[in-house]
């Protein structure tokens, strides 16, 4: 009978420990289930352009080098009306309002409606490119700042047409400060805007209008 009773517990033990084994298995279940629940579904990974001596980089960690080819690559197509200012202009603000804060979103519509109530913009087109002495990165055309934006410096060469007539042809140094934003990759694959002009800073003309 002893015999017996003492199979009994060690049966019981032995299932008690089942459970406790099962229960743990469950647990780091739901953990790496939550894990993989709360992943991100997409990770930003910049590239820095030389990679000849190696990189070392982190998921959303910004080379100053991503930042001026984002600065660069969108004041360029803000600045940019092939056929008439007074469509291009604010077809270009709505198209590119994912790259550009609130604020500075509402600093080009106050100027575009400044523009309009002049008729600045009709039948005008206007070219922008950046100066070729400015178009490959230098470490001092980008400033990070400790509220972690970025300054960054161009010169864009501006031409400006009234039908077939050249209204304006002017070097301007624009320095445009750049902030991380928390947007939906679909809609902004950089998780940049551009901010307005950079403080401390005045757009600079080279040339006066013609």
């Amino acid at each position: 009978m002893s015999r017996f009773l003492n199979e009994l517990t060690a049966k019981d033990a032995h299932i008690a420990t089942l459970y406790m084994i099962v229960v743990f298995l469950m647990l780091i279940t739901m953990g790496l289930w939550y894990g993989w629940q709360t992943a991100p579904q997409n990770l930003r990974i910049f590239i820095p352009p030389d990679l000849r001596a190696g990189a070392i980089t982190r998921p959303d960690e910004y080379q100053a080098a991503q930042v001026f080819a984002f600065a660069t690559m969108y004041t360029q197509s803000l600045n940019r009306w092939e056929e008439d200012g007074q469509k291009d202009y604010p077809a270009r603000i709505q198209d590119l309002q994912a790259y550009m804060t609130q604020t500075f979103r509402d600093q080009q519509i106050r100027t575009m409606n400044e523009k309009m109530s002049r008729g600045e913009l009709a039948k005008r087109t206007r070219y922008s490119s950046v100066d070729t002495r400015y178009t490959d990165y230098q470490p001092e055309f980008v400033t990070a700042l400790r509220d972690g934006s970025w300054n960054v410096e161009m010169v864009l060469q501006v031409v400006e047409k009234v039908g077939e007539v050249e209204a304006k042809r002017i070097k301007i140094k624009y320095p445009i400060n750049v902030v991380r934003i928390s947007i939906d990759p679909e809609k902004n694959i950089w998780g940049l805007a551009l901010n307005g002009t950079s403080p401390g800073y005045k757009e600079e003309v080279f040339e006066e209008d013609q």
